[in-house]
């Protein structure tokens, strides 16, 4: 399965984390701070984009992960 997350704050991080450690691959992980969503892609070793037009439609879930 194929997975986009689109946040980058606390949820995202653990979020990430136990996907990775259930071989469900992360696509691309989208956040509107430049720095901060390079940041924790980097950490996770993601493609990363802060531009919505950017966002891959090559996924099969998109998973929000941002604040209320």
């Amino acid at each position: 399965m194929k997975l986009v997350v689109l946040g980058y704050g606390n949820v995202a991080f653990h979020i990430i984390k136990t996907l990775q450690d259930s071989n469900i691959e992360i696509v691309q992980l989208y956040g509107r701070n430049k720095d901060t969503v390079s940041e924790l892609a980097s950490q996770f070793n993601l493609l990363y984009t802060n531009d919505i037009l950017n966002i891959t439609d090559d996924t099969d879930v998109y998973l929000f992960a941002i604040s209320d």
